[in-house]
């Protein structure tokens, strides 16, 4: 014992204390401010994210020294990565080699001790660790030139801490966490290890391998964007719900992370190796209603020996993986036990993952309404390609034989397509292979997703009846029939209980209630009731030092297909359903679960649907609980019944008239109900593969709908190489209006059909070109036409010859020409001018881009916007690229001289105007025609001013380079009204950055007054004359940013003062306000519409704003002294930004929020802005706030949640926020 306590002693509080030392002297040139990431950026030559990723590749250690300014709390494990990124930084690998060394050793010491039963036993280890802390202390002070008086210090501090040794508390608490993290933790692994090893496929069990097909999550709002499922540990909050529909894999998500995290499968991933201890929590399970209960049953004899107390302590120090499985099946007792789990205060890099059906979401949401967490939906396996490589990851489970896994696939791939849409969750999938191996020839007789559903039950019946053929048993089918019915209604008993799993005693009933049926059946001598539920309910050993066992079906939809199967066959036998469910409300919610299943049998008995359609609807609609989502899902089920077609289309179309398909299931049920409800808009949002699956749905959509129609077959910000022919060949002949359209063309037919929907007043095409292509169809047929095309591409290559061309002179009033191109040449359409967008630029391509543009350019030579993006052309090669462009006659359009711009994402613009600069002595000649204006004998202005303007539009000059010479000569008006002239034209607007802008802007303003003025400066560049002069003149719209320049408070009521006496109209603002006097010069010029943000530094009398802008922010600081109210405008609702909130402040915060409330007491919003309160005071500001009645513009439950960086924005609302700590 004494030698574990100091082992681990050594390793954990020693062995980082001294390494600490060393990394102070490490960065001792560091600002106590800055962080280790921004002390790397400085000493860094070529700093990037891409670099920091490399030189610090975990990314839980990149997000602790982003913030981390300080080594305290850091282990040996964080300081040794944070000395690799400094090495690889500041040294040559050979310079630092002795001490990395050195450091390594002290790591891998600690680790040994840490991870290792023999190590931290091992009576030598604390001597070794102390010779290597020792001789890291020489080579740190020979590295770092220390003296002799200052390596002896730290030697003689070193042996005076182990001749002392720590406090026999933090000794104690040491020894606990390490038999937690160590033989505690190899407890769990081995209860949990039988768990992780089954995953249920409907029919027996199958082995979960290491080939788990890696989930796709999607957040909520965001269908379109997948994520992998490792995105759960990139949340910055540290609740994760994961929700699905049953049977979408969120169990088998929970299990292979807790094989990832023992290294059951393989070595244990980052995002699982900053965790040291895993607990998992069933809501299914009804056995425990206290937290410390799942702890005895994890950690075992570890348990008892350190006590209740002591566990439950030292988990909070700990950094636990809790996984938290079905909520949606909770019972009274685990929602106990989630109850303590929040209640409890955790280490702040603890997780909570939790899995859901999205029917709980808002319970879940109120459950835990004082967390904040991320809410993730897994996707389903929609695509082809997914579904196969799902199918190939099964066989290991499955056969051994690839041939048998190939043809598996083979008929996947054959099923209709409309089936194999409807087969998209991973039990589906399962199976499907487990019926393709077992019975393949039910698999020919599928038409729909019942079928499957049918052939699940069919299939226990065809095992079950292998099982008892070498028996004498009568009628062997009326027996299973029987014993099937007397499962279904004890299904059904239970799932309106909430339960899932079933104790010894329970189970028995399921026994003796078959073994009823037998003895009736005169067959129970012959059989075992085991036959029959061996094979439907799976046993669940307790855990080790407990008795008996738990029994459940093998999945939960399994459960519900069998309370389903005794539901139907009450109908059939002319019960009503209100006598099959009884009066029970609850009963009445769990038949919610069951009712797809029955909707599918229901689907292949109309008349049977038909007489008990009233009472169904009439049950559902008791519950409350259906939304249109739900009901679209339930159409599915029964696809050919014509009154719940006509029941869920009045319901969708009551809810809303704008109807968006994002899946195939989506398509379908909308094209079910169209020939009964007609939307005035169907947005569609799926890659051309997921809307060819649905071919059939997608014919009968065009075929029936007379509305607008947005198809989006692709992201608008890219171009993809699916192409859309079939699917556009269905709008030929349609009454629908095509009011948008994303996707790619690649033939005529596809053109023509597009062309017969669309209209020059609404229709909108972003069009992929895989090769040019003739579009005269589309001449006068839309509103905007955005080109997109790839000239790098084999598909381009032998179109694209040398060929030169020229403007052509002949034009109508309108600018374009009128002479019809030839067909054969695939030009782009003339009118409205399109842009174009060339991707994938590559250094060295810009003659193949020239070509390319040339090519498919419109007969008129004319586009709109050119752009490039993410160009990889290097800036020369893009000015030749304009010189050749122009050259070859092709214009843009848009006012000013041939330019091109770049953003920081590397999107180019081109402008190819009529004019063009020699970009090569453009500069040199507006500096001579400076200085010619400046010299002494610059003479009469007048008599050189035609001169002098047509050596400027020689040279190309441009509206800031007639700034630069109106400066030189400052008091010319017809230079000043030029120069204004000139800028209308080419930006149209006014924009100033510095002082030299503005004294220019000042000049121009008395010949534009009326132009937008953006200003983007310091204060000292507006402490000056002409400040004054702009805001005289101008009379238009000013948007006024006050730059930053000193983290200090920078008043700007100076210079707001002249915005009394002006006719500006304040669009926005962004800036410090000091006085009154300030705010209501700001008030005088503020439009109704204006954008106001401003930072206090003590409450201000803000009445004079009332109205006077469409968005208000405050930025305060934490006010910790008496002050009087001072209300914020009501109208509109503010919002309020608290800076920078200490520990321990959250009464002052509560305090300012206070002060400045509205007389109406809400804001639209309150944020805290480089926040350091603990949860705890988060929690304890909001039920201060709640209490004095203060609301925000939310909905909910009052919480906390994340808002961008370093935000926290106060959600208070009528529910009050949890009486506990998360």
């Amino acid at each position: 014992m004494e030698t574990i306590r100091k082992n681990v002693e050594g390793s954990w509080e020693l062995a980082p204390k001294y390494v600490r030392k060393i990394l102070n002297i490490e960065c001792s040139d560091k600002q106590t401010n800055h962080s280790y990431k921004e002390y790397v950026q400085i000493k860094h030559s070529n700093f990037s994210e891409c670099n920091w990723r490399r030189l610090c590749p975990n990314w839980r250690y990149r997000e602790l020294f982003q913030d981390k300014t300080s080594p305290d709390d850091m282990d040996t494990t964080e300081l040794f990565a944070l000395f690799f990124a400094l090495f690889q930084t500041k040294y040559e690998e050979s310079e630092c080699k002795e001490l990395k060394t050195k450091l390594e050793a002290v790591k891998d010491i600690r680790n040994e001790i840490a991870h290792e039963h023999s190590a931290i036993r091992n009576p030598s280890k604390l001597p070794e660790l102390h010779n290597t802390l020792l001789e890291l202390i020489q080579v740190a002070g020979k590295f770092y030139k220390l003296s002799r008086r200052e390596v002896k210090a730290l030697e003689f501090e070193l042996r005076s801490d182990i001749s002392r040794g720590f406090s026999p508390s933090d000794m104690e608490q040491t020894y606990f966490s390490h038999c937690l993290c160590n033989e505690g933790k190899e407890n769990v692994r081995l209860i949990l290890q039988n768990f992780t090893n089954d995953l249920s496929c409907g029919v027996g069990h199958l082995k979960l391998s290491a080939d788990f097909y890696p989930l796709k999550l999607t957040l909520p709002h965001e269908d379109d964007k997948k994520y992998p499922y490792t995105e759960v540990f990139e949340s910055v909050t540290k609740v994760v719900v994961v929700s699905g529909v049953a049977a979408a894999g969120k169990t088998t998500l929970l299990k292979n992370l807790i094989k990832q995290f023992f290294g059951l499968q393989c070595e244990v991933p980052d995002y699982l190796q900053s965790f040291d201890i895993l607990v998992f929590i069933e809501c299914r399970d009804d056995t425990k209603n206290k937290l410390h209960q799942v702890f005895r049953e994890h950690f075992g004899n570890v348990y008892s020996k350190i006590d209740k107390e002591n566990v439950m302590q030292t988990l909070s120090y700990l950094r636990v993986l809790f996984l938290v499985d079905a909520f949606d099946e909770a019972n009274g007792n685990s929602m106990a036990v989630l109850r303590e789990l929040f209640q409890k205060t955790w280490h702040s890099e603890s997780r909570i993952i939790i899995t859901t059906r999205p029917k709980a979401i808002e319970e879940l949401e109120q459950f835990i309404r004082q967390s904040s967490f991320t809410h993730f939906s897994i996707t389903p396996l929609s695509e082809l390609a997914e579904q196969l490589e799902f199918i190939r990851g099964c066989k290991q489970n499955l056969t051994n034989d690839p041939s048998s896994c190939a043809a598996m696939q083979d008929r996947f791939s054959k099923l209709n397509p409309e089936v194999r849409n409807l087969i998209t969750l991973p039990i589906s999938l399962l199976q499907f292979c487990t019926i393709f191996l077992t019975s393949p020839k039910m698999i020919d007789n599928w038409n729909s997703a019942k079928d499957l559903s049918r052939d699940t039950l069919m299939l226990y019946k065809t095992v079950i009846e292998r099982k008892l053929c070498d028996l004498h048993v009568p009628d062997r089918s009326v027996l299973i029939n029987k014993i099937f019915k007397v499962i279904g209604k004890s299904a059904l008993k239970y799932l309106s209980m909430d339960k899932m799993a079933f104790s010894k005693d329970e189970f028995l009933l399921f026994e003796r209630e078959c073994h009823d049926q037998m003895t009736a059946h005169n067959a129970a001598m012959a059989i075992d009731s085991k036959v029959f539920l061996s094979l439907i309910f799976t046993v669940k050993r307790n855990f080790p030092g407990t008795t008996g066992a738990t029994y459940s079906f093998n999945h939960k939809s399994i459960q519900e297909k069998f309370a389903a199967l005794f539901v139907i066959e009450e109908l059939e036998n002319d019960k009503s359903l209100h006598e099959i469910l009884g009066t029970s409300q609850a009963i009445k919610t769990s038949f919610l679960d069951v009712l797809p299943y029955v909707m599918q049998d229901l689907s292949s008995s109309p008349l049977l649907f038909k007489r008990h359609w009233p009472e169904l609807r009439e049950v559902i609609t008791e519950t409350g609980l259906y939304s249109c989502d739900d009901w679209q899902n339930l159409l599915l089920q029964g696809p050919g019944l014509i009154e719940l077609a006509k029941h869920v289309a009045k319901i969708t179309i009551t809810a809303t008239d704008e109807w968006t398909v994002r899946s195939v299931c989506s398509l379908v049920a909308v094209s079910l109900m169209l020939p009964h409800e007609q939307p005035r808009l169907i947005n569609i949002k799926l890659p051309p593969a997921e809307l060819a699956a649905a071919d059939s749905s997608w014919s009968g959509l065009t075929s029936l709908y007379r509305g607008q129609l947005e198809l989006h077959l692709e992201d608008s910000s890219v171009a993809t190489r699916a192409p859309c022919e079939d699917l556009l060949g269905c709008l030929k002949g349609s009454r629908c209006l095509l009011t948008e359209l994303v996707g790619s063309i690649s033939s005529a037919a596809s053109v023509s059909a597009v062309a017969s929907v669309s209209t020059a007043a609404t229709t909108e095409l972003s069009i992929s070109l895989s090769a040019p292509l003739n579009l005269n169809a589309l001449q006068g047929k839309y509103k905007s036409l955005v080109a997109k095309i790839r000239p790098l591409e084999d598909s381009w290559a032998s179109v694209l010859q040398p060929t030169r061309f020229s403007l052509r002179p002949e034009k109508q009033d309108d600018g374009f020409e009128t002479r019809e191109p030839d067909a054969a040449e695939g030009r782009l359409p003339a009118y409205p001018p399109p842009q174009l967008w060339v991707l994938d630029a590559k250094p060295g391509s810009r003659e193949t881009i020239a070509r390319a543009i040339c090519t498919i350019a419109p007969h008129t030579r004319r586009l709109g916007k050119i752009r490039l993006p993410k160009c990889g052309l290097e800036e020369d090669e893009v000015w030749q690229l304009l010189l050749q462009l122009h050259s070859d006659g092709i214009r843009s359009i848009g006012g000013g001289q041939t330019r091109f711009t770049k953003n920081g994402e590397g999107l180019v613009e081109l402008f190819v105007a009529d004019d063009l600069p020699d970009f090569f002595w453009t500069a040199s000649a507006v500096q001579q025609v400076i200085a010619q204006l400046q010299s002494r004998d610059a003479g009469d202005f007048e008599a050189q001013w035609p001169e002098l303007r047509r050596a400027m539009e020689e040279a190309g000059a441009s509206a800031r380079h007639w700034w630069e010479v109106l400066l030189s000569r400052p008091h010319e008006p017809a230079l000043a009204e030029f120069a204004a002239r000139i800028t209308r034209k080419e930006d149209e607007q006014f924009i100033i950055q510095s002082r030299r802008d503005l004294e220019a802007v000042a000049l121009m303003l008395p010949y534009a007054e009326d132009t937008l003025v953006k200003v983007k400066a310091s204060l000292e560049a507006l402490r000056s004359p002409a400040w004054k002069q702009v805001l005289k003149h101008h009379t238009g719209g000013i948007h006024l940013k006050i730059l930053d320049t000193s983290p200090d408070f920078t008043p700007c009521d100076d210079v707001l003062q002249p915005l009394i006496c002006s006719s500006s109209e304040l669009k926005s603002f962004q800036g410090h306000i000091r006085t009154d006097a300030g705010i209501a010069a700001l008030a005088s010029a503020a439009a109704a519409s204006a954008s106001i943000h401003i930072r206090v530094e003590a409450p201000l009398n803000l009445s004079a704003l009332h109205g006077k802008y469409a968005e208000l922010r405050v930025c305060t600081p934490v006010l910790d002294t008496a002050v009087a109210a001072a209300p914020l405008p009501a109208l509109p609702l503010p919002v309020l930004q608290v800076l920078s909130p200490g520990a321990g402040t959250w009464e002052d915060v509560a305090k300012t929020v206070l002060i400045y409330a509205p007389r109406c007491k809400k804001f639209l919003g309150i944020e805290l802005c480089q926040s350091a309160l603990s949860e705890e005071e988060e929690r304890l500001l909001l039920m201060l706030l709640h209490e004095r009645n203060i609301r925000t513009n939310d909905a909910g439950a009052t919480r906390t949640e994340p808002h961008g960086a370093h935000k926290r924005r106060l959600r208070l609302c009528e529910d009050p926020p949890a009486t506990y700590s998360p």
